[in-house]
């Protein structure tokens, strides 16, 4: 009969070679998968592929690209912005799609024969907002609005403007060369900005405010 100590080296050797078995089949079974796995990523890479540039857009980036982002008449090639309900389309004084964010006109100023509006941005929420360049004027006839427009190559800089919660911002916005006042009549200065719901989504909002010519 063997020993207690002889029982006892039979038991380590055969939990040795239980060992070695062991990492031999998760060694094969690693060699098998990492292959496969690596084809998974190369495939999705070519067939999803990502530019790098995007990962590391700023915020501002991003703000002045949506700012940039107008829609333009297939028709004339005049850039416009959305549609709005007849509703509110038919709004003579200051409208906007998020309340506490506003746009007021000061005054229509007449200077060197240039003609420019004073208009003072508001931003009573208690969320960031930017707006950009771009502006749209028109005035009131036959029942509808038509645009005021008059250089049918109308582009805006893409560049954003940012208004913190409680502020406030006077613009001044050139009309000459762009746009053309009527003698008399209702008009309206019409924008849009975004604002930042979080700080990484925004909602994008448009807003006008009339004036009377006399």
């Amino acid at each position: 009969m063997r020993t207690q100590q002889e029982r006892m080296a039979e038991i380590r050797r055969r939990s040795d070679v239980l060992i070695v078995q062991r990492k031999k089949r998760r060694t094969m079974i690693l060699a098998c998968c990492v292959p496969l796995v690596l084809s998974v990523i190369l495939v999705g890479a070519w067939l999803f592929p990502r530019d790098s540039a995007t990962e590391t857009v700023s915020r501002e980036e991003c703000a002045m690209t949506e700012i940039a982002a107008m829609e333009t008449c297939p028709e004339t090639g005049a850039m416009t912005l959305p549609a709005v309900s007849v509703e509110t389309a038919t709004v003579f004084n200051n409208y906007t799609d998020y309340p506490g964010v506003t746009v007021e006109i000061l005054s229509v100023e007449e200077s060197d024969g240039k003609t420019s509006l004073r208009v003072l941005w508001k931003n009573e929420t208690d969320k960031e907002m930017i707006y950009g360049s771009s502006f749209f004027v028109d005035s009131w006839q036959g029942g509808h609005w038509q645009s005021c427009q008059v250089n049918e190559d109308l582009t805006f800089t893409a560049i954003a403007y940012f208004l913190e919660p409680g502020q406030e911002r006077e613009e001044t916005y050139t009309l000459t060369g762009v746009y053309a006042l009527p003698d008399q009549g209702t008009c309206r200065f019409r924008t849009e900005c975004f604002v930042y719901e979080t700080t990484e989504e925004s909602l994008h909002c448009v807003l006008w405010d009339a004036f009377e010519l006399n």
